[in-house]
């Protein structure tokens, strides 16, 4: 025991010296050479892919959404969840059933300048969309957005990809016609689905379909023969441009001179001639983020401490630093304020939960043996102590942050009830013993995080098991191999989260259709006749009473038989400096830490006051924004929207 105490010491040690550097770090920061255009930040996990096909986790999708855009997005400005043309010039027309999708894209969109065409403009077309939708479609490019996207949806798809399990993936002909799958001619798609599907437009949105040219898709991967040249290869029309990218060092991104200067305008018919001149110069996107420079920082300590010292323009509050950076009202500490500090509190579309492996007989069989687990978690006290009180203990599958939410809504299986708990362990060891044999055996539970909070929550966890009678082990993986061994069904039990894709309950609902399972969302892979029959049925409805009835009642099913226990709900305690912001309708310069939680990391939409931040990391300007602002010791130093501002 010596030793467990003599390296508990050390750590605390260790914590303690990061604290009191941080705290140092307030009162005299030292000068931090920061270029005025450009946008930093840390990450800490690694991303499994850039390829837009195939990456489907958070932190290489918000990578890759810094360049890509779809068809589609959500105003970022006005009305939160209102959907606006991006690629595409209007809204799609549907036919009558609701069946078919006329999409007309945007004029004059143009590529980076790269090759195989570089120095010929090469302009977007409604074939690279077929392309990305066929690969998409294609069995060897091994795609968890097939099921969610289109499989079973548009048609010809399944033939498609069942013909392409057919032959060697060098040999898929990709001129093969999809029925359900046309351009119409360069600027028109044509999208036929076998069954009304209202979401759909919420997929068009998604990077998954963006465009993909067909010969540089070729060209990069010398002709489909090496189909991995895509994993750090980012191609796309949006505001950023990847620039450079080291695995564990860095991911950079530089504004894409091609970019025609707002998501919502056409492009610039002259090609090289730049945004497109109708707009004026204040409101080209990129604003005044012409860069941003991503550093790989694992630990949240030592990231903390980097934001104190100005390094990074944005952080969240580490569990280590929280009582020196929050105060008892919830504020950012008087010591952050006067250095530029503010914070925002945003409820997110997320439910961290517990997965169980339903393709595992024993684990599938029994479901008290999921019960009693779901009934140990003190959720309550996980918030407090690991997301800082930063979140909300869950009471269902649906997140606070969605309009399915249900604030009287309380699943059985997730109280905190030890007791049960330990009845419902020994009727699960009596079913085990007299279904599959001997005693229950060692469940491994797995994070997909190997920083030390992630191996203290597993603990936490795997001590709360004990105390109901079970053998628990855990283990931690890097993030990118544990998506692909989840992929592989090799895990019993595991943590992870759900971000909702869009502002509808059924995309929480798609996790536990059985065609999605993994490798597709269904990760669980569980499987239920009934909840597919509602499931089949929902989709296929408009928002009413008759499908939140039917929501309900899959929900209910889900909480019956639980192959996840919902643990909380993300809230994120941002926190930046007040030199990052926006400009309202007069042109004042209002400090800002979020956008909307439907956007994901847009800094083409920042406004960075690089005069502000220089004054205050340089010269040692110190006082809240509005007191600057109030006793005159700082004017803004950005230009005013004009009348074309978004």
């Amino acid at each position: 025991m010596q030793w467990i105490k003599r390296v508990l010491f050390l750590y605390l040690s260790i914590i303690a010296t990061m604290v009191i550097a941080s705290v140092i770090a307030l009162v005299s920061a030292p000068s931090i050479d920061r270029r005025p255009d450009t946008y930093y930040r840390a990450y800490w996990n690694i991303p499994e892919t850039f390829d837009p096909t195939k990456c489907y986790e958070s932190r290489g999708g918000e990578f890759i959404d810094m360049c890509l855009e779809g068809l589609y997005e959500y105003d970022g400005f006005k009305n939160p969840t209102k959907i606006v043309p991006a690629l595409a010039k209007t809204m799609p027309v549907i036919s009558e059933g609701r069946l078919t999708y006329t999409i007309r894209i945007r004029p004059n969109v143009r590529y980076p300048d790269v090759e195989p065409w570089k120095g010929r403009p090469r302009y977007v077309r409604a074939e690279d969309f077929v392309f990305a939708l066929k690969r998409m479609a294609d069995y060897h490019t091994a795609s968890r957005h097939f099921d969610h996207y289109m499989r079973g949806r548009i048609v010809g798809v399944d033939d498609f990809f069942e013909y392409s399990k057919t032959v060697e993936g060098p040999e898929v002909d990709y001129d093969r016609p999809i029925k359900g799958i046309r351009a119409l001619d360069d600027l028109t798609l044509q999208i036929k689905m076998n069954r009304p599907f209202p979401q759909f437009i919420y997929k068009l949105m998604m990077s998954a379909g963006s465009p993909m040219p067909r010969e540089w898709y070729m060209y990069v991967t010398d002709n489909n023969t090496k189909p991995d040249e895509l994993q750090w290869r980012i191609l796309g029309t949006g505001p950023y441009q990847l620039a450079d990218y080291k695995r564990e060092r860095y991911c950079f991104f530089e504004a894409n001179p091609m970019y025609r200067g707002r998501p919502d305008v056409d492009g610039n018919p002259n090609g090289l001639g730049g945004p497109n001149p109708s707009l004026r110069p204040e409101s080209v996107m990129p604003h005044e983020v012409k860069r941003v420079e991503y550093y790989f920082n694992r630990e949240q300590l030592p990231r903390w401490f980097k934001f104190t010292l100005g390094y990074y323009d944005r952080s969240r509050v580490p569990r280590d630093a929280y009582g020196s950076a929050i105060g008892i009202n919830g504020s950012v500490s008087d010591e952050l304020r006067e250095r530029g500090v503010i914070q925002s509190l945003n409820p997110q579309p997320t439910t961290r939960y517990i997965g169980f492996a339903m393709d595992i007989p024993w684990i599938r069989e029994n479901r008290d043996l999921r019960r009693a687990m779901s009934l140990a978690i003190n959720r309550e006290r996980y918030v407090s102590v690991f997301a800082n009180g930063d979140g909300q203990p869950s009471n269902g599958l649906i997140p606070h942050a969605m309009n399915g939410y249900r604030s009287d809504h309380a699943s059985p299986w997730e109280q905190h009830d030890p007791a049960e708990a330990m009845k419902l362990i020994e009727s699960a060891k009596r079913f085990h013993r007299e279904n599959f044999g001997g005693e229950l055996p060692t469940i491994t539970f797995t994070m997909g995080n190997t920083s030390a909070l992630a191996r203290q929550s597993s603990e936490d966890f795997r001590l709360a098991w004990q105390k109901i009678g079970l053998d628990v082990r855990t283990e931690h993986v890097e993030w990118g191999r544990f998506l692909e061994n989840l992929r592989k069904r090799q895990y019993q039990c595991w943590w992870l989260g759900w971000v909702a894709d869009y502002p509808d309950e059924e995309t929480f609902l798609s996790l536990f259709y059985s065609p999605n399972r993994s490798p597709g969302p269904n990760g669980t892979s569980y499987s239920n006749s009934e909840y597919d029959a509602l499931y089949q049925e929902a989709v296929t409805m408009q928002p009413g009473p008759k499908r939140r009835s039917l929501y309900d009642r899959m929900i209910a099913i889900i909480e019956r038989d639980v192959p996840v226990s919902s643990v909380y709900y993300d809230v994120v305690r941002d926190l930046g400096y007040d030199w990052q912001g926006r400009l309202d309708e007069s042109g004042n310069y209002i400090p800002e830490v979020q956008g909307h939680v439907w956007l994901k990391a847009k800094p083409a939409y920042y406004r960075l006051d690089a005069a502000l931040r220089k004054a205050r990391l340089d010269h040692g300007l110190t006082g809240p924004f509005d007191q600057l602002i109030r006793e005159g010791r700082y004017k803004v130093h950005l230009p005013p929207p004009s009348e074309n501002s978004p």
